[in-house]
C-alpha cells in the first residue's frame, strides 16, 4: 500500500479546523446579522493627539462633542490618546459611555450613546466566497499532493479562504465579548497572516515558477514579521481596552 505524503494531513487538518471556524463564523453572523455600531463621529491623528473632525447632526454626539475637540479617553481608557477613536470599537452597542476632550484649553466629559444601526447586510457573502477557495484549494492539494506548484496553489487558495473567513465576522466582530468569541477570532487572524507570503511566493514564482533569489526573499520576510507583530499588538490593545 503506498504511503500517503504528509502534505495529505496536512491538509486534512486544515479542513478539519476550517470547518470549526467556519461553523463559528456562520453562527455569530447570524446572530448578529445586519447590526452595526453608529458612535455618531470620528476623530483623526495629528502631530499631539487625535481630534473630533466629523460630528453627525443627527447623531448621538450631537450637541456635545465639537469638530476640533482633542480626545482624551474613551469610557475611562487613556490610551485614546495615542489609539484614538479604534478603541471605540470596544464600546458595547446600546451601551452609554464617557469621553473626556480637551476643548479651547479646557477638559470636559459627555455621556454618549452607542447606537445601534441596520447595515453590512452583504458581508456573508465573504465567507461564502471563502468556502469556495477553501474547497478548490483542498481539491488540488488533495488530488496532486506530490506537485510542489499544485501544493502551493493549494496552499495560496486555502489561505485566501482564512482572510475572507475573517472579513466575514467582521460586523459581529464588534459585538461579541466572550473570552471563548475572542480567540477563536484570534486563531482566524493568526491564519490569515499566511496569505500575505503564500500570495508572495505564487506571484513571484507565476508564470516560470522559479524559486525567488535570496534578495527577493529579505522584504517578504521583514513584511510577514511586521504584519505579525502589528496583528498581536492590535488585538492586545483591544482585549485589553475591554
Amino acid at each position: 500500500m503506498r504511503r500517503r505524503p504528509p502534505f495529505v494531513w496536512l491538509v486534512v487538518l486544515l479542513c478539519s479546523v476550517y470547518s470549526a471556524l467556519f461553523a463559528w463564523a456562520a453562527v455569530v453572523s447570524v446572530r448578529y446579522y445586519g447590526t452595526v455600531k453608529v458612535s455618531g463621529w470620528s476623530a483623526r491623528p495629528a502631530n499631539d493627539g487625535w481630534f473630533v473632525t466629523i460630528v453627525d447632526p443627527a447623531g448621538g454626539a450631537a450637541g456635545q462633542l465639537h469638530t476640533g475637540d482633542r480626545l482624551l479617553a474613551l469610557g475611562g481608557d487613556r490610551r485614546a490618546e495615542v489609539l484614538g477613536s479604534r478603541l471605540i470599537g470596544n464600546i458595547p452597542g446600546g451601551s452609554t459611555y464617557r469621553v473626556d476632550v480637551e476643548r479651547q484649553g479646557r477638559q470636559a466629559s459627555m455621556n454618549l450613546t452607542m447606537t445601534v444601526a441596520r447595515g453590512q447586510l452583504l458581508w456573508p457573502v465573504f465567507q461564502l466566497i471563502g468556502l469556495a477557495f477553501f474547497l478548490c484549494g483542498a481539491s488540488l492539494a488533495l488530488l496532486r499532493p506530490n506537485d510542489p506548484q499544485v501544493r502551493l496553489v493549494g496552499g495560496t487558495l486555502m489561505a485566501v479562504a482564512f482572510t475572507t473567513l475573517l472579513e466575514a465576522e467582521d460586523p459581529a466582530r464588534r459585538f461579541i465579548a466572550t473570552p471563548f468569541d475572542r480567540g477563536v477570532q484570534l486563531a482566524i487572524a493568526s491564519l490569515a497572516l499566511f496569505t500575505f507570503p503564500m500570495a508572495y511566493q505564487f506571484f513571484s514564482r507565476f508564470p516560470a515558477w522559479t524559486r525567488p533569489g535570496r534578495l527577493s526573499r529579505s522584504p517578504r520576510r521583514t513584511a510577514a514579521g511586521a504584519e505579525r507583530t502589528w496583528t498581536g499588538a492590535r488585538t492586545s490593545y483591544r482585549r485589553e481596552g475591554r
